[in-house]
């Protein structure tokens, strides 16, 4: 049976799935939706096969028009988002290559694209240049060492699908040295207002997207504007290991996640030791704590990824 929480927001109902509670919670977006992160604020922007809007949600526009008249590929999509980011703004477009399409983007303020099906980049190239985070999903195919455009570029986000019964990598996901993330296939709302779930990378990869819209709401919150680079950064950081530790090519750097916490209540660091505790919860750190002078020195980057911050050193600048 499918189980139901009724929400209202921003004067619409909203249904959340229960059975997604489990996904949430290890992802970390529970935490984040009831402290009231809902990704609104944020502009998402779906490249896809221009079929129509979902019913249920309100807000989700076509800038340039949709070139069919049903309920297809592209309304699916824009249900995962809504599962995850209900509040973030929808702007969906016909087609990831069309230079229309990409005019539009560079010309309006775009927060992070999704984008749910293959082919070449085309037109989509220009948008390397911009700082906007791009989600892409790494293909179906269920190849082991090949990433499907525009997944495999580098200044993309290439996301596989991870099975939450067998907690492995789903076979039909293709995996690869470009994979970056790999994410769940949740239940979303129909237009027909029950629930279903379909199977596929392109589904997993708006779940990333809203998952994102979470955090860059907060970014918003704080007055940070984080580059596409350190957007990375902080998903790397807070990414679940899924296989071998580190990256590897069927879960790149692991499942999507946000930080455990907002705002921790306790940050311990061992001086001589390469330990540290977030909340009572040991990690490792990249280097042993040093005592200089009979000073112990306290690694700024465990205590500002432990806030959500991303941490990194601009060599160039010395800063």
């Amino acid at each position: 049976p499918i189980f139901l929480v009724l929400f209202a927001i921003g004067g619409q109902i909203l249904k959340t799935s229960i059975n997604n509670e489990q996904i949430f919670s290890r992802c970390n977006i529970s935490k984040w939706r009831a402290a009231g992160y809902s990704g609104k604020g944020v502009k998402v922007a779906i490249l896809d096969n221009g079929s129509k809007p979902h019913p249920c949600f309100k807000g989700a526009t076509y800038p340039l028009g949709c070139s069919k008249n049903g309920y297809d590929h592209a309304t699916m999509v824009e249900a995962v988002i809504k599962e995850v980011a209900p509040d973030c703004e929808i702007m969906m477009f016909d087609g990831f290559n069309i230079k229309e399409n990409i005019d539009w983007i560079l010309q309006h303020k775009v927060d992070v694209v999704n984008i749910s099906y293959s082919g070449v980049p085309g037109e989509l190239e220009r948008l390397e240049q911009t700082e906007i985070p791009i989600f892409c999903a790494s293909g179906n195919d269920g190849y082991e060492d090949k990433i499907s455009n525009p997944a495999r570029l580098t200044w993309t986000y290439a996301v596989g699908a991870w099975s939450e019964a067998q907690d492995r990598k789903s076979n039909y996901s293709n995996g690869g040295n470009e994979c970056d993330f790999v994410g769940y296939n949740i239940e979303m709302l129909s237009t027909r207002g029950s629930y279903m779930t379909q199977i596929g990378t392109s589904f997993t990869t708006p779940f990333a997207t809203g998952l994102c819209a979470l955090f860059l709401q907060r970014c918003q919150e704080l007055g940070v504007s984080p580059s596409r680079e350190q957007i990375k950064k902080y998903l790397v950081a807070n990414a679940l290991d899924a296989c071998t530790y580190g990256k590897d090519k069927d879960s790149g750097y692991g499942l999507i996640a946000l930080s455990k916490e907002l705002r921790p209540n306790r940050v311990d660091v061992y001086a001589g030791t390469d330990r540290a505790a977030v909340n009572g919860e040991e990690e490792k750190l990249e280097i042993v704590v040093p005592t200089i002078k009979d000073r112990k020195v306290v690694p700024l980057r465990v205590l500002g990824e432990s806030l959500g911050w991303v941490v990194e050193w601009e060599q160039a600048n010395n800063k």
